[in-house]
């Protein structure tokens, strides 16, 4: 008799759209928000999260505003995040 499936298991896990969940619970290709930065899960590792955060525009203490490029950053597994639609 096969062994029954884990509920808990990411890959049967259904996540709601606005909520936060911890970077390990998402999936590659899923997108999440944190704070005014929107990003993608990239690869997921043992110890760390591979994501793509979207360009943004960014607005410094000064008042001035700069256009921030896209680009990869590695980030800790539990780390809090809201997840969004896939954009």
């Amino acid at each position: 008799m096969p062994y029954p499936m884990n509920n808990n298991a990411s890959s049967h896990q259904h996540l709601k759209v606005g909520s936060t969940y911890l970077l390990e619970q998402l999936n590659e290709d899923d997108f999440f928000q944190l704070g005014r930065r929107k990003g993608r899960v990239l690869n997921v590792d043992s110890g760390s999260v591979l994501v793509r955060w979207s360009a943004h525009e960014e607005t410094d203490w000064e008042g001035n505003k700069e256009k921030r490029k896209a680009y990869i950053q590695r980030i800790a597994l539990q780390t809090e995040v809201k997840y969004i639609d896939n954009e």
